[in-house]
């Protein structure tokens, strides 16, 4: 199993303790010791922190036992960390015109890219939907006269966006 973080960030871990073990207490570390430099887990509570500053994503391997050495009812849970967006860009020109009942596909890449970079996800939102609309995956229809703004932000919680100025003209 597998679960995603951002560097800065904190992620708590739950476990099923088997319903026969004698003591209920977990003790929680990672797989890896050179783990312990990208991030800490406290033992007790099972909290993740990831370290601030990391420009590559990473990968924790989180393992769980109980303190009198009983199963755990899990598996060890692969964490992946990814680094806060520093930028984010659409792949357009910063203004661009359609034409009333005109569709585009805007996309957008989060900084920094690549196999070891951020996470690539965004949510899109239009300042004026009756204008322009735009859905979760970037899609826009223009849809009457006026002008809009088409936002895309980063979703690590970093505040990071790119925004789009889109003009409608009638045909």
């Amino acid at each position: 199993s597998s679960l995603d973080m951002y560097a800065g960030k904190s992620l708590l871990m739950l476990a099923k303790v088997n319903s026969d073990a004698t003591n209920k207490r977990v003790e929680w570390s990672f797989f890896d010791e050179d783990d312990y430099e990208i991030a800490s887990i406290n033992s007790t509570t099972g909290l993740i922190r990831a370290k601030k500053g990391l420009t590559d994503r990473e990968t924790v391997t989180v393992i769980a036992k109980t303190t009198d050495g009983s199963e755990i009812t899990s598996v060890p849970v692969t964490v992946t960390i990814y680094p806060l967006a520093t930028k984010v860009e659409i792949n357009e020109d910063s203004r661009i015109t359609m034409v009333k009942g005109a569709e585009d596909i805007l996309t957008a890449t989060v900084y920094p890219d690549g196999d070891l970079g951020a996470n690539q996800k965004v949510t899109w939102s239009s300042s004026r939907s009756s204008i322009v609309s735009v859905d979760k995956e970037g899609n826009i229809v223009a849809k009457r006269r006026g002008t809009a703004t088409i936002k895309a932000k980063a979703t690590d919680g970093s505040g990071k966006y790119a925004t789009i100025r889109i003009t409608v003209v009638n045909p």
